[in-house]
């Protein structure tokens, strides 16, 4: 931490402070406040529009707190990543999803970078531009991660470079992504999602939580972005708990007895539908056609989805609101995946406060670990001693999406 350099009130700027023994950098201009906490996996924590004091990340309510100061209550390789989740966004690598191994290694909950404590170094700092450049390496695999971002005076966009080196002798193979949680107060039942024309859909094979789905994946195979057919909802035993003891992004056991689900029904997912009308807030019955482009409401199933893009980008918010766009490097990370918990889930980890949508470019899929990614080859490559590049850019859109 910089404690001498000089300070200002207009324009760009950087600020250092410290939290839990954490270092925490912020970066502003008269549009936005971005903060990231450094010293646990670089989180952006804070995406502030400050017209409206509105922050575009979802807060998760609770302290944020330093997982070098506190042993866990027991050994849980999911618990590593989710006991720590303060909300925001996250840097996945090198797996992603599910607990998984690979070259004799072994990974809990969305890899690693999330929870080591990265170096920082401001790079610019005048009143147009300001950067801080970010730095990690890896203990279970010889990756080193660097990420630069930048804001410009005036300019509502936060600009990232990031470069990623294999600095061993042999190829090594990685899942790559960011993990971007949305939830209120700037997510709202009712947004659209916006995503280029020709996005298919990959449903992940099996339910997300113990309550079930939002749609029937019917034989799995990939259909046409946004309509899909609702699925049949899982009624819980009595007493039990809704995705109790499951964990983010997992796949979740079977429903045990007294969870019944009705025979799929209705009419194949590529079928042309018409969008869903005034009642679209309300839970679609089995079978019949569901708009994924919109947000629903509190108390939907969670869902888990694969998605297709032809393009690198995407657009989440409705006309007259600011909104939200994020652009990158398909190249780098050709999937998005759309994953949504919308409190449902009644035990451990959400206890039904959870309401968040997440849109997360990835290398990769499933959310199955590195091992699966592997094994069906969208697992990244890095030659020894070679690097990738990633470049991307988060934009808020101060009018909303266009109607």
């Amino acid at each position: 931490m910089a404690l001498h350099r000089l300070r200002r009130n207009h324009g760009a700027r950087v600020s250092e402070a410290e939290v839990d023994g954490m270092a925490l950098v912020t970066l502003e201009n008269e549009p936005l406040r971005l903060t990231v906490l450094a010293g646990k996996g670089a989180d952006v924590i804070e995406l502030l529009y400050k017209p409206l004091d509105l922050d575009l990340c979802w807060a998760r309510e609770q302290p944020l707190a330093n997982p070098a100061r506190r042993p866990p209550s027991g050994h849980d390789d999911v618990a590593t990543y989710l006991d720590w989740y303060p909300g925001g966004w996250q840097e996945v690598l090198p797996s992603a999803g599910a607990p998984s191994a690979h070259a004799g290694a072994a990974f809990g909950q969305h890899g690693e970078a999330h929870l080591a404590p990265w170096d920082h170094e401001i790079v610019t700092d005048t009143p147009a531009e300001v950067a801080v450049r970010f730095r990690v390496r890896l203990r279970r695999l010889p990756l080193l991660l660097e990420r630069t971002m930048t804001l410009r005076a005036g300019e509502p966009v936060v600009r990232v470079r990031e470069r990623l080196v294999n600095e061993g002798a042999v190829e090594q193979r990685a899942m790559w992504g960011w993990h971007v949680v949305f939830g209120a107060p700037f997510l709202e039942p009712g947004m659209r999602i916006r995503l280029p024309d020709g996005t298919r859909v990959l449903p992940h094979p099996d339910d997300v939580a113990l309550g079930g789905r939002r749609i029937d994946p019917g034989d799995g195979a990939p259909f046409a972005w946004p309509l899909a057919r609702a699925a049949a909802r899982l009624r819980p035993a009595a007493g039990a708990s809704h995705g109790a003891g499951e964990p983010l992004d997992r796949p979740a056991a079977p429903p045990g007895p007294g969870a019944s689900r009705a025979a799929a029904a209705g009419e194949p997912l590529d079928r042309p539908a018409a969008p869903p009308g005034p009642g679209a807030s309300r839970a679609a019955a089995a079978g019949e056609p569901l708009d994924l482009s919109v947000i629903p409401p509190r108390g939907e199933p969670s869902e888990m989805l694969y998605l297709d893009v032809p393009e690198g980008w995407y657009e989440l918010g409705r006309p007259g609101k600011p909104a939200f766009r994020l652009d990158w490097d398909r190249a780098t990370l050709p999937w998005l995946w759309l994953w949504q918990e919308l409190g449902a889930t009644d035990g451990w980890p959400w206890f039904g406060d959870a309401w968040v949508v997440g849109l997360e470019p990835c290398s990769s899929q499933p959310t199955n670990g590195l091992a699966e990614a592997v094994a069906n080859e969208t697992a990244l490559r890095l030659p020894p001693r070679a690097e990738r590049t990633l470049a991307w850019s988060a934009t808020v859109l101060p009018d909303g999406l266009s109607a």
